[in-house]
């Protein structure tokens, strides 16, 4: 037991280790200044973070289309996963704020860009505890949460741009993030439709909104910026 309990502390010690030489790279490459080249830690860092999002994002659709073929009734939980993926992207967001300290926290709401992925992250959790309670009180008010904030995220991210001093970065960045806003906005609509069309309608337009979530999902998870 002691030596158990000793290799766990020193697993916490070297992931604490790591967490710190992570947060001492990325203070060292200009986060503050977005005009500057980015480093490869930056970069990196944001890669990962859209990647992750979007293996959880890819699963969210997954569980979408097999809760709606009513096969697995476990399944209709699948907002849940989007509460899970709240608080990671909220760490994995923007580092030059709380996450190292090198933009002050009210400087740094006052970025656009930075404020409209705060925008972004309560629409995240908004639309996995709205779409949660929808789907164990059918017929509720809840059902419209899911299509009014997929519809408000994809004209966040169809209008959302990004300030860098690198044109091809730029352009990576612009094209994916307007890819990701249609398919937000194919969500919302088709969900949308579902709710307010006849029932063979809408159950046609119902099946598009689940495999158009497992896409967007596909566009994070093979994201770049160079």
């Amino acid at each position: 037991l002691v030596a158990a309990v000793r290799d766990v502390e020193v697993a916490v010690r070297r992931e604490a280790a790591l967490g710190d030489h992570l947060v001492l790279r990325l203070r060292g490459a200009a986060l503050d200044d977005p005009l500057s080249p980015r480093a490869e830690e930056d970069i990196a860092w944001s890669e990962f973070g859209h990647n992750v999002s979007g293996l959880l994002i890819v699963a969210v659709g997954g569980l979408a289309i097999l809760a709606q073929s009513g096969r697995a009734r476990w399944a209709r939980h699948w907002p849940l996963l989007f509460v899970a993926l709240t608080p990671f992207v909220a760490y994995n967001m923007d580092p030059e704020g709380w996450q190292t300290g090198l933009v002050g926290f009210w400087a740094h709401l006052l970025d656009p860009q930075v404020l409209q992925h705060k925008i972004l992250l309560v629409l995240t959790a908004l639309f996995g505890l709205g779409e949660w309670r929808a789907q164990r009180r059918p017929g509720s008010a809840w059902a419209y949460v899911l299509p009014v904030v997929a519809i408000a995220s994809g004209i966040v991210l169809i209008s959302h741009t990004h300030l860098v001093g690198d044109a091809r970065t730029a352009f990576f960045m612009e094209v994916s993030h307007l890819a990701m806003g249609v398919m937000s906005l194919v969500v919302g609509w088709a969900r949308w439709l579902e709710l307010r069309l006849p029932a063979a309608d809408g159950r046609t337009a119902g099946r598009l909104w689940g495999p158009a979530l497992l896409l967007f999902g596909l566009l994070l998870v093979f994201y770049r910026e160079t």
